[in-house]
């Protein structure tokens, strides 16, 4: 009876100590679930050392003031070079000769001569050239015109083809000399050396060369110093040395 009564006791013993084992465990928590907030980038803007151009702003005063001129780049002249080049081109072969030999081929031009003088680089004493309209080049650009001038008129004046002639390139209808179409010839000339395009029913852009025309053909009654004098006006205009 004591064996048994002890194994009832230590049956209940272990049935309380589990129970009370059961009732001692611990009980999860219930957790909220983290969010997390994007991280702010705080962007540092450095201070503008400049204006604000387009802040309205009132005059702070009500005086007149002269306003500051603004220029933009000069004007440079064609160089010794380009001239060299483009002065045969234009007069049919002609340029500003200085030496010929026994058949009449130019050996040296004033553009050769004067190549120094007038700013063209050596590379030894000058490395760049000078491009700007001095005095002295426009003295020389009219010795140059006069002389290129003179000879291409005369050849013009002496050639029946009137497709082969530099500066007179329309002749009369009855093949007189009296009776060149002006005008037309002028806006040939602008158009060839100046690139300006003169519409035949216009001669707004011709009337200073028709004027110059008109005045030395009643002082000389010459048609050939008439041309002449059409001619060096067109090659020492700034329209045909600078830009």
């Amino acid at each position: 009876m004591k064996s048994i009564t002890q194994m009832m006791l230590f049956g209940l013993v272990a049935v309380f100590g589990l129970v009370a084992c059961q009732d001692a465990a611990p009980v999860p928590k219930q957790t909220t679930p983290v969010i997390k907030k994007p991280v702010e980038r705080v962007v540092t803007v450095a201070p503008s050392k400049f204006t604000n151009h387009w802040t309205k702003m009132e005059p702070k005063t009500t005086k007149k003031g002269e306003m500051e001129p603004r220029y933009g780049r000069k004007p440079l002249r064609v160089s010794i070079d380009q001239l060299r080049r483009s002065i045969p081109k234009l007069f049919n072969g002609l340029t500003w000769a200085r030496k010929t030999n026994s058949e009449g081929k130019v050996t040296e031009t004033w553009f050769d001569y004067y190549a120094r003088t007038l700013g063209e680089a050596d590379y030894l004493q000058l490395t760049q050239n000078i491009r700007e309209a001095t005095p002295l080049f426009m003295k020389f650009m009219d010795d140059m015109a006069g002389a290129v001038c003179e000879k291409a008129v005369e050849a013009d004046l002496k050639e029946a083809n009137g497709e082969k002639r530099s500066v007179i390139r329309y002749w009369g209808i009855d093949g007189k000399a009296a009776n060149y179409e002006v005008n037309r010839n002028l806006r040939f000339l602008r158009l060839k050396f100046h690139a300006v395009l003169v519409e035949p029913n216009s001669t707004k852009e011709i009337e200073h060369l028709r004027k110059l025309y008109d005045a030395t053909l009643a002082a000389t009654k010459s048609v050939s110093k008439a041309w002449q004098n059409v001619c060096v006006a067109i090659v020492t205009s700034p329209e045909f040395f600078a830009y």
